[in-house]
């Protein structure tokens, strides 16, 4: 069975928030190295890893070269693509899922298994990717509009409920914080004041005693 690359989300810094969304995905390919061909007379190669970006479930795509393996070893890095997508390919090269960059499909209310499939067949991996499909692929699935607003919906309430979620995170932490610092204090006072060793009653220094 055929395994489709996994697509990525990726956001052009340099154009405004509301910009859509674009998606990467990575294929390591073969490439003649001539020079090196030449040389031996021997078809030798390049292991070239590509990027290829398009709007986000579309067909059409430009490439881009991220990084190039020569025959002796030596690793070629094109600067500017790598690190216009740099945490794409982190993702890619550490075998992680588009999933670690949003929030599951799976987390937004009333998906079925079959069109959280349906969507992922399309590259669409997370909510995020979903919010930002372009109005174009409405002919392409089915209750597209439906399922665009409520993802947008998820985020935005999301959003909004964000700093009241790390307002409460932080009590928890503080909360539990106390808690180590009373046990802490609790078992240093059990230290301090429990029984320790019998201390020597008044009377004679011990070496008297013997004596005597």
């Amino acid at each position: 069975m055929y395994d489709a690359p996994q697509m990525y989300r990726w956001k052009d810094p340099s154009l405004p928030p509301q910009a859509p969304a674009l998606q990467v995905f990575f294929l390591q390919e073969p490439q003649v190295n001539a020079a090196v061909t030449a040389e031996t007379g021997i078809q030798t190669y390049d292991s070239v890893l590509i990027g290829y970006v398009s709007p986000i479930n579309s067909k059409s795509n430009i490439a881009v070269e991220i990084e190039r393996t020569l025959p002796d070893g030596t690793v070629v890095v094109n600067q500017r693509n790598a690190g216009k997508y740099a945490e794409q390919v982190k993702l890619f090269k550490a075998g992680l899922g588009a999933e670690t960059q949003g929030t599951p499909l799976r987390d937004l209310l009333h998906m079925t298994p079959a069109t959280i499939m349906n969507l992922k067949a399309r590259g669409i991996h997370t909510i995020e990717m979903l919010a930002d499909m372009p109005d174009q692929a409405g002919h392409d699935i089915m209750g597209f509009w439906e399922l665009r607003e409520r993802a947008k919906s998820h985020i935005a309430k999301r959003d909004k409920d964000a700093p009241m979620l790390r307002l409460e995170a932080l009590e928890e932490g503080l909360k539990a914080e106390n808690a180590s610092l009373k046990r802490q204090l609790e078992e240093l006072k059990a230290l301090v004041g429990g029984d320790g060793p019998a201390k020597r009653g008044p009377g004679r220094p011990r070496k008297e005693q013997e004596a005597a």
